[in-house]
């Protein structure tokens, strides 16, 4: 075998390790202990259980993003109604929070604004405690 083709076995096998290793992070929970859904090239994990949904971004990585000038909402759907909005707010200096309008729904949606981009991830509705 010679050089090149064994440089780029190795690139392959590192290649596909690294994405194994990002798809196993975002189809599992997250540091708080939620789940964890792909938006784009960022991860949005969600938590909470009471009044209150947290969310935390995080970059492809999973490194966690400063919360400081971005804005975004979360709209919460029954059946096929058309969502009730509640925006979300800075919590500490890494997440935020939005309040639920009314504990009965099917899924909710994380709508995030950061700089020029919008993203955006659907998550069941899930009751999770933070770690």
């Amino acid at each position: 075998m010679d050089k090149i083709s064994s440089m780029k076995r190795i690139f392959i096998t590192l290649t596909l390790l690294f994405g194994i290793g990002v798809a196993a992070q975002t189809g599992k929970r997250g540091p708080h202990n939620g789940p964890v859904a792909v938006a784009g090239d960022y991860r949005i994990e969600t938590i909470g259980c009471d009044e209150y949904l947290e969310i935390y971004l995080y970059d492809k990585f999973m490194g966690p993003l400063l919360n400081y000038g971005i804005t975004g909402d979360v709209k919460f759907f029954k059946n096929d109604n058309a969502g009730i909005g509640a925006p979300i707010v800075l919590y500490g200096n890494d997440g935020f929070t939005a309040k639920f309008p009314e504990y009965y729904f099917s899924y909710y949606k994380v709508t995030v604004n950061i700089k020029d981009l919008t993203i955006s991830a659907r998550f069941n509705n899930e009751c999770t405690i933070p770690n």
